[in-house]
C-alpha cells in the first residue's frame, strides 16, 4: 500500500511542515536538517540522506538521518554513494529514481563495508534542480520492499522543489552575509590601514587580516624595489628570512607574467605543475594560488598573493576581494611611505634647525615668532617657550625696527642681509649679521631670519682697524718729513755748479718725490677708507681747476706709463672748468684708476683719460686696451682686497678700487666698470657739481 493511501493527509502534512520549516530560517544547515527530518518522519521512512553541491558541482554538504536523529557517516561511505550508489545516479541523470526492491536494481550499491545498507529494501531518490544545475539529491529508504510508489515520488519531488528554492535563497542570503562581513572587515581593515604609522605595521595588518576574507595557508607581500621584487612580509612561510634577502625573478614562461606586464590578477588551481618562482615562496603542499598587482596611481609597486592546500580553488569573487584589498593596501603603502619620508625629512630639518650654529627665527608676516632654535635662545638668553609666540618688539626694539624696514622688500621676494645690534635679557650688546627672506612653511607665508653672532668678530675687526690706523697715522709724519726734505734738496740743487751732477741729482729727486707721493697717497687712502667705512664725513670741498687737477694726475702717472711704452692721453672739456670737490680725494681716485690701467695694459697699449660735463655732472673715464675682466669678477672688484688678477708680477693689495668707490659715493656720485675680455676696460665715475663755478678765464 502506498504512502498516500496509508496516510490520506500525509501529503498535505508533509508539504505544510516543509513550508513551515523553510520559512523559519535562511541558515543552510538548518534547512537541510529540518527538511530531511520532516520528510523521513512524515513519509514513515527508515532512513534518509541529503547531498548538496556547490556552484562548481562539488559536494558542499551531506546529511544522514535514522528516524528522527541525524547520524554521522564515514567519508568513504559518502564517496561510494556518490560514485556508485543511487544518489550518484540521480545526480548524473538529473531525474528521480524509485526502487521497490533494492536487491533487484543495479542502481543500488550494497557496500559490503557498510552493513547498515543491507537493511534497506526499498528506496526513493529525487534531484533538487535549479534550471540546468543540480543543487542536491534527497533520498529516503525503508526496511521493507515495495514501500514507496509513484505518488510518493511525486510528493518527494514537490518537497525537492521547495527545498531547492530554499537552498537557493539560503545561498543568496549567505552570499549577502559574506559580502556584508567582507565589507565590514574591509572597512575595519581600511580604517586601521589609514592610521598605520610605518610600512611594517601596514604589511603585518594586511596579512594578519587576510584569513578573515579569504582561505589562505600562506600569504605574501612583494614590493618592487629598484626593478626587482622583494618579499617584505609573509605568513605561513618557513624560509621568510632567506627570501627577504633574495630578489625574485620571473621565468620566461611564468604563468604569472601578466601580473607584471599587464597588471592583471593571476590564479591557478595546479600550482605544483606550474613553472613559476612562487613555488619557492609557498608551502610545497599548496595547490591553489592567487596573486593581484599592487597599483599606486598607474605604477606597479608590488604583488599581494595567497595560497592554500584545500580542495576548492580560488574564484572570481576571491579575486575581486583580493583586488579590492590590494588597491587600498597600495594606496596606504604609498601614503605611509611618503609620510615616513616626510617625517624623516622633518627630523633631519629639526636636527639641522636646532643644531645650527646660527641664530634661526621663523616669523609670521606680522613679526610674531613661531619657532626659534637653540642658538636663538642662547643669544637672547630666553627659553624657547618665552620666545615662541612673542613679537619681535618684545625681544628687542631694534629687531622690530629692522623688521618693519625689511617688510616691503621681503614681500617682493628679496633676500636681505644686514648687521644689527641688539641686547639680550641681561642688557649685553650683541652684534648680529642677519639674513632675512620670505618662505613658505606648512603652506603659510613666513619670514626666516638667520643671524650670526659677529660681536667677537667685529670687535676683532675694530681692534685690527684701530691698529692699522695707528700704524698708518704714525707713518704720515715721517712721510711728510721725507717729502719736505726731498723738496728742500731740489731747491739746494740750484747752488751746484756742475750741471751734469745737478741733472743727475734732479732725476733722482724726482723719482724719490713721486715714490714718496705715492706712499703718502696710499697712507691717506687707507685712513680715508677706514673713516668712510665708519660713516665719518671727510669731504672738504674746495674750488679746483679741472685742467690743473688732470695735470697733477698726469705728472704723477705719465713717467710709469712711459717706462712701459704706453701711450697715455688726457682729455678735458673745452675751457677751464672749476669744480668744488675734495681735491686730495678726487686726485687720488683718478691716480688709482690710471695707475691700475698702467699696471694691466701691456706694452704699446693705449690709455685715455677723459672728462666731460653734462647737466652739472662731471663724468671721468679711464679707458685702456688691457686684457679685460671676466664678468663674474666685475661685481666683486670694488670690494676690499679684491684684485682683477692673481699674477704676482702685478703688485697691489686690492684697496685702491674700494677707496675709489667710497670716495665717489661720499661725493654723492657713482662709479662703474665696462670691460670686454681681450678688448680692454673702461672705469668711470660721475659726481654732481651743482656748486661748481663756470669757465675759468683768468
Amino acid at each position: 500500500m502506498s504512502l498516500s493511501r496509508r496516510h490520506d493527509d500525509s501529503r498535505m502534512t508533509l508539504l505544510y511542515l516543509i513550508a513551515r520549516e523553510l520559512n523559519q530560517t535562511l541558515d543552510l544547515d538548518q534547512i537541510l536538517r529540518r527538511v530531511l527530518i520532516a520528510t523521513v518522519r512524515v513519509a514513515g521512512a527508515t532512513d534518509g540522506s541529503f547531498f548538496v553541491f556547490d556552484d562548481h558541482d562539488r559536494l558542499e554538504k551531506s546529511l544522514f538521518a535514522h528516524g528522527a536523529k541525524i547520524i554521522a557517516v564515514e567519508k568513504k561511505v559518502v564517496r561510494h554513494l556518490l560514485e556508485k550508489g543511487l544518489a550518484g545516479w540521480v545526480k548524473t541523470h538529473r531525474q528521480p529514481a524509485l526502487i521497490p526492491d533494492v536487491t533487484r536494481d543495479e542502481r543500488w550499491y550494497a557496500d559490503p563495508s557498510n552493513p547498515d545498507l543491507l537493511l534497506h529494501q526499498s528506496a526513493l531518490s529525487v534531484p533538487l534542480l535549479s534550471g540546468e544545475k543540480v543543487l542536491g539529491v534527497l533520498t529516503i529508504t525503508h526496511e521493507n520492499p515495495n514501500y514507496f510508489d509513484a505518488d510518493d515520488m511525486a510528493l518527494l519531488s514537490a518537497v525537492a522543489e521547495q527545498a531547492a528554492i530554499a537552498i537557493a535563497n539560503a545561498r543568496r542570503y549567505q552570499t549577502e552575509q559574506r559580502r556584508r562581513e567582507m565589507f565590514a572587515t574591509l572597512n575595519d581593515l581600511f580604517r586601521r590601514m589609514n592610521v598605520a604609522e610605518t610600512p611594517e605595521q601596514l604589511f603585518a595588518l594586511t596579512l594578519d587580516r587576510l584569513p578573515h576574507l579569504l582561505t589562505s595557508d600562506q600569504r605574501a607581500l612583494f614590493l618592487l624595489q629598484e626593478g626587482e621584487f622583494l618579499c617584505v612580509a609573509a605568513r605561513g612561510i618557513d624560509n621568510l628570512a632567506e627570501l627577504q634577502n633574495l630578489p625574485v625573478k620571473f621565468y620566461k614562461d611564468d604563468f604569472a607574467l601578466p601580473l607584471v606586464r599587464e597588471h592583471i590578477p593571476c590564479r591557478t588551481a595546479d600550482l605544483p605543475a606550474r613553472n613559476t618562482w612562487f613555488r619557492d615562496v609557498v608551502h610545497p603542499a599548496a595547490r591553489h594560488w592567487l596573486g593581484v598587482p599592487l597599483i599606486a596611481g598607474d605604477a606597479l609597486v608590488g604583488i599581494l598573493s595567497v595560497a592554500h592546500s584545500q580542495r576548492q580553488p580560488y574564484t572570481e569573487e576571491d579575486e575581486y576581494i583580493l583586488e579590492t584589498l590590494a588597491a587600498q593596501a597600495a594606496s596606504a603603502i604609498k601614503t605611509t611611505t611618503l609620510l615616513n619620508r616626510l617625517q624623516e625629512i622633518q627630523r633631519r630639518y629639526t636636527r639641522l634647525f636646532e643644531g645650527s650654529s646660527d641664530l634661526l627665527l621663523i616669523l609670521t608676516p606680522e613679526g610674531v615668532i613661531t619657532d626659534a632654535n637653540r642658538k636663538a635662545c642662547q643669544v637672547f638668553r630666553r627659553p624657547k617657550d618665552v620666545l615662541v609666540g612673542s613679537h619681535l618688539a618684545l625681544v628687542d626694539p631694534n629687531l622690530r625696527d629692522e623688521f618693519n624696514t625689511q617688510r616691503a622688500e621681503l614681500a617682493l621676494g628679496r633676500e636681505i642681509t644686514t648687521d644689527l645690534t641688539v641686547r639680550d635679557s641681561y642688557g649685553r650688546e650683541v652684534v648680529l649679521e642677519v639674513t632675512a627672506k620670505q618662505t613658505i612653511i606648512d603652506g603659510q607665508p613666513a619670514i626666516q631670519w638667520a643671524g650670526r653672532d659677529v660681536t667677537a668678530r667685529q670687535e676683532l675687526a675694530r681692534l685690527r682697524r684701530d691698529f692699522i690706523n695707528m700704524i698708518v697715522h704714525d707713518l704720515r709724519g715721517p712721510m711728510g718729513t721725507l717729502l719736505g726734505t726731498v723738496q728742500m734738496l731740489a731747491m739746494v740743487l740750484d747752488d751746484i755748479p756742475d750741471e751734469s751732477l745737478k741733472g743727475e741729482a734732479q732725476g733722482l729727486l724726482e723719482i724719490a718725490n713721486r715714490s714718496g707721493q705715492y706712499l703718502k697717497d696710499l697712507i691717506d687712502s687707507v685712513l680715508d677708507l677706514s673713516r668712510l667705512e665708519q660713516g665719518e664725513t671727510l669731504i672738504s670741498r674746495t674750488p679746483v681747476s679741472l685742467h690743473a687737477l688732470l695735470r697733477e694726475v698726469e705728472d704723477q702717472t705719465r713717467p710709469q706709463a712711459e717706462m712701459k711704452d704706453l701711450h697715455i692721453d688726457f682729455r678735458s672739456p673745452p675751457g677751464d672748468r672749476t669744480i668744488e670737490v675734495d681735491h686730495s680725494m678726487i686726485r687720488r681716485v683718478l691716480v688709482n684708476l690710471v695707475d691700475n690701467a698702467i699696471k694691466y695694459t701691456p706694452s704699446g697699449g693705449q690709455i685715455t683719460v677723459e672728462g666731460t660735463f653734462d647737466d652739472h655732472t662731471l663724468t671721468m673715464t679711464v679707458t685702456d686696451t688691457g686684457p679685460g675682466i671676466e664678468k663674474e669678477k666685475q661685481k666683486m672688484l670694488f670690494d676690499k682686497f679684491t684684485r682683477a688678477t692673481t699674477d704676482a708680477a702685478i703688485q697691489g693689495v686690492g684697496l685702491g678700487l674700494a677707496f675709489c668707490k667710497m670716495a665717489v659715493e661720499a661725493h654723492g656720485g657713482k662709479i662703474w666698470l665696462e670691460s670686454t675680455v681681450g678688448v680692454g676696460s673702461r672705469f668711470g665715475f660721475t659726481i654732481p657739481c651743482d656748486a661748481a663755478g663756470g669757465e675759468n678765464n683768468a
